[in-house]
């Protein structure tokens, strides 16, 4: 019988230097000692079952990768991390769905009941919908789409609050608009030089 501890100790240190973790790092997110990861790692100790599930599952694996030394680990993570994006980019764009069909409910409401035209909300549905991909996609890692982000609903806002409250000579709420930008931009490239 084929002894799977040492290939199973390669893959757990493998996969746990490819998420950038140290043995302290993942111990605390297990609620384990570094001590412990490192006998995995080292082959001395196996972790029991349920471990070994909730490590498969946070590094996005199956257990039949933990327990294979021939697969290429490497093109397993590029491929899990494509499948992740593209989930992440399908929450996004369903959280923009979302934010759009609640407007158009209110919408229809206002018309339906209050014979009233509530165009306006359709307006609100920008920056909604920006604090619904900022929430959805708080994992977001590309900086210029944070700044975006932040820009749209920054300009966003200013322009709801305009077309919502305040009377049509008042377009001087739009300034409030450039230090807003200012910061956010600020912020953006302190948040490159890192």
């Amino acid at each position: 019988m084929k002894d799977v501890r040492p290939i199973i100790a390669k893959n757990l240190a493998f996969f746990r230097k490819e998420k950038g973790l140290t043995q302290a790092e993942l111990a605390e997110k297990l609620n384990y000692s570094d001590k412990a990861v490192s006998r995995w790692e080292h082959g001395d100790t196996l972790p029991d079952i349920n471990i070994l599930y909730s490590l498969c599952e946070f590094y996005g694996i199956t257990m039949d990768i933990l327990l294979d030394d021939e697969t290429d680990k490497k093109e397993i993570l590029k491929q899990n991390n494509k499948h992740i994006i593209i989930n992440k980019i399908m929450i996004m764009i369903m959280s923009g769905i979302a934010v759009l069909l609640a407007a158009v409910v209110i919408f229809v409401y206002f018309i339906s009941t209050k014979d009233i035209y509530y165009w306006q909300v359709f307006v609100w549905t920008v920056p909604a919908t920006c604090v619904f991909l900022m929430v959805s996609g708080k994992n977001i890692t590309n900086a210029v789409l944070k700044l975006t982000l932040n820009s749209i609903f920054i300009w966003g806002t200013l322009a709801a609050i305009f077309v919502q409250l305040l009377p049509n000579n008042s377009w001087y709420i739009f300034l409030i608009g450039i230090p807003l930008q200012f910061v956010a931009s600020i912020w953006f490239v302190l948040k490159k030089l890192k």
